[in-house]
């Protein structure tokens, strides 16, 4: 038996094509209230603003590591088979694919009595979705397994997607002049969850002993996680209600979000925060698919003559794969933790003090330029994803503020991304790009991500 292909693309893109969450234009941007949910302990200077419904912060990310869509689809007369193979050669397994979208239903906050604390509350949908490069499956699909001997590696199948809804309140402290300390506390409510993250086991094409070859299936442990996809009876769920269930779904959870804000000199700043500290425990309409266990198939062995015997030899085999290593569906409650995200930064600030700063009084006389660098890294099924950026900021007048970055992260090293904040009375509108480059021609682009929002934001 050798198995063949005929069905790769099914197989490459029903695990989707997908980020990180690395919102580095956004963080920092102090005159944007949305720059509070990655930085909890964020130095407020405005007195209350809330965010237009559904306007004040869309934000869509998508992303490939390793190569781009362009090497595959490209019309240059090559035979898909053929790029195929060349990407199996230059991608590893730890390569993925990644989306993240999120929308805020609405965002609002106020500065407390105590003029001190800032409080923040809210209610975003978010969609993440990461599936790494599956290029063992690729392979035995492409070429079939007629290399003998060769292992292929079950852990190549990792993936990770969930749509949820958010409720956030947090409280951003000033301390003193030099320190800004923040909490954010998170309900979650998860719509749908699917995940397979700790797959184990081998497959392989040997020499055999009563037949050609045998084909081995090795401690095999495999198992699909789902929440909110099928019932108790393995049917899909109804769609009606699902707005409810970004609500309460049933499947529910609890997270933290920390930062602060320290300022040793005038012109020094340095940031940190922590996002999702948290999880998801998953017991409504939950489905586990799991495959387990040692099979070795060398053949059917017919006994003859077959018009007599009466046996269903396919029913037989069936029932040995079944009974070695079939596949059971299980409901099980399970729990998933939150993809955890770590921010930080370092700013130079210098130029001559802007003083015709729309906001807060105490914040006239800030200088106009800032220089610095950021960090970032959030945890993700087989290995942290991290990313460096060095931005330059810039108060252009009263209306109008300017962010520029570059960055270096685990898609490329030419991410350039601009932000623009402009203030007309009261009105906030904010939007960010990033890799600028990548949009003369998308196809050869391996990540893009757009934010923007609308705000009204009051001294």
């Amino acid at each position: 038996m050798i198995i063949k292909k005929q069905v790769f693309i099914g197989l490459l893109f029903c695990i989707v094509t997908t980020f990180s969450q690395n919102k580095n234009i956004l963080f920092g941007f102090d005159e944007v209230p949305q720059s509070l949910l990655v930085n909890p302990g964020l130095d407020v200077n405005y007195n209350a603003h809330f965010g237009i419904p559904l306007l004040s912060g869309v934000y869509v990310h998508a992303g490939i590591s390793g190569f781009n869509i362009s090497d595959l689809f490209e019309d240059d007369g090559i035979d898909i088979n053929s790029k195929l193979r060349d990407l199996l050669s230059q991608t590893s397994s730890n390569d993925f694919y990644t989306v993240n979208q999120q929308l805020e239903i609405f965002n609002a906050g106020y500065r407390l009595n105590n003029k001190r604390d800032y409080f923040s509350f809210g209610f975003y949908e978010e969609l993440d979705v990461i599936a790494y490069h599956p290029k063992d499956y690729i392979a035995v699909v492409l070429d079939g397994n007629k290399d003998i001997d060769r292992l292929f590696d079950a852990s190549d199948l990792s993936f990770k997607a969930e749509l949820l809804g958010v409720f956030h309140a947090g409280i951003s402290r000033k301390i003193n002049n030099k320190l800004t300390v923040g909490l954010r506390a998170k309900l979650y409510s998860s719509v749908f969850n699917a995940t397979s993250r700790v797959n184990t086991g081998l497959f392989v094409t040997r020499e055999g002993q009563n037949n050609i070859y045998s084909h081995q299936f090795i401690d095999v442990n495999m198992e699909v996680k789902t929440s909110g996809i099928t019932d108790e009876n393995n049917e899909v769920v109804a769609q009606d209600g699902v707005i409810g269930k970004f609500l309460v779904s049933g499947n529910m959870g609890l997270g933290l979000d920390f930062g602060l804000t320290y300022k040793p000199k005038e012109n020094i700043e340095i940031t940190a925060s922590m996002q999702d500290l948290g999880f998801i425990h998953h017991r409504k309409n939950v489905t586990n698919y799991k495959i387990e266990g040692n099979f070795d198939f060398e053949g059917l062995e017919f006994q003859f003559p077959s018009t007599l015997d009466g046996i269903d030899y396919w029913q037989n085999f069936e029932d040995d794969v079944t009974e070695n290593i079939g596949l059971d569906t299980l409901n099980v409650k399970y729990t998933t933790l939150r993809s955890l995200k770590f921010n930080g930064s370092v700013a130079y600030k210098f130029g001559k003090k802007n003083r015709n700063n729309c906001l807060r009084s105490e914040s006239k006389n800030k200088l106009a330029n800032e220089v610095g660098v950021q960090l970032y890294s959030i945890f993700r099924p087989k290995q942290p994803q991290v990313a460096a950026t060095l931005y330059y900021y810039r108060r252009l007048s009263k209306q109008l503020r300017f962010k520029t970055t570059y960055t270096a992260n685990s898609y490329s090293f030419a991410n350039i991304g601009i932000g623009l904040t402009t203030h007309f009375n009261k009105f906030n509108f904010y939007a960010t790009a990033d890799n600028l480059l990548g949009y003369a021609d998308l196809s050869k682009s391996q990540n893009q991500s757009i934010q923007f929002g609308m705000n009204m934001i009051f001294d």
